[in-house]
């Protein structure tokens, strides 16, 4: 919320929001109530005492057992991040894969290598982290396949265009942009041990057990990348239970949020 002016003299905010609090920061603005919005409960946050002025809020709905455990429960909210205003349909036009980013190599993903490199050799890519690709597989991996586009780093804008153009979003080993992969009209496959939305993935059956073996991996990619009714299905599935995060469904929660602390 903006300032008030009064008398020409600018009044405090009435509320200030803060994406990137930490502990004992100092507010960039003077506001009559401050909320912090975090993805994670850090420990500061379980331990500390809060003024009556501050707030707890967290950007997914569907984590609101993680902060459950929070001291002063009736001091956080939900506050979900806004991606769009409406979900576009199953986006099954271009037979292309969207790699998010990097194999997080703290896991075995060696077992995954020959699934991996199977899929590349198949399928053409919009794929972010070629450097890193290139360092990993060298000349396993044909870079020049028509219809792929690698690149290291591109605004979030063109990452979300990116995104438009393919029928998948396959993350190795980690959660990736699931919420984003959805408002392109994209499914993702749902690693268990990224630690998101295990029960989601297990709805859709699209859920990547720890440990599993790579025939698992690419029995979810090949499905997804070859069968337009689940696609669909899935894509579909996804988008309903992230549905908190169009802007009209958002500012219901902002809007209990802010009756309850004013």
């Amino acid at each position: 919320f903006g300032p008030t002016r009064k008398d020409k003299h600018m009044s405090p905010f009435d509320l200030y929001i803060d994406a990137a609090w930490w502990q004992n920061k100092i507010p960039a603005a003077k506001a009559k109530k401050y909320i912090a919005l975090k993805w994670s409960l850090e420990n500061y946050l379980r331990e500390g005492s809060f003024s009556e002025d501050f707030f707890l809020a967290y950007p997914y709905p569907s984590h609101r057992h993680f902060f459950s455990k929070f001291s002063e429960q009736s001091k956080t909210f939900p506050l979900p991040t806004m991606f769009g205003t409406e979900f576009p349909r199953p986006n099954w036009a271009e037979p292309k894969l969207f790699l998010p980013g990097k194999i997080d190599k703290n896991r075995d993903y060696q077992t995954y290598t020959p699934a991996i490199l199977s899929l590349l050799q198949k399928y053409p890519v919009e794929a972010v982290s070629k450097t890193f690709f290139q360092q990993e597989f060298g000349n396993q991996i044909n870079f020049n396949m028509s219809g792929s586009n690698w690149w290291d780093n591109k605004p979030y804008n063109q990452v979300v265009d990116s995104i438009k153009r393919t029928r998948l979003s396959v993350p190795f080993l980690n959660p990736g942009c699931i919420i984003e992969a959805a408002f392109c009209g994209v499914p993702s496959v749902f690693w268990e041990h990224g630690g998101f939305y295990n029960s989601l993935g297990s709805m859709m059956d699209i859920l990547i057990p720890h440990n599993a073996p790579p025939e698992r991996f690419l029995e979810v990619v090949e499905n997804l990348m070859n069968n337009k009714k689940s696609h669909a299905e899935t894509t579909l599935g996804i988008q309903d239970f992230f549905s908190a995060h169009l802007y009209g469904e958002a500012m219901k929660y902002f809007t209990v949020m802010v009756e309850s602390i004013f």
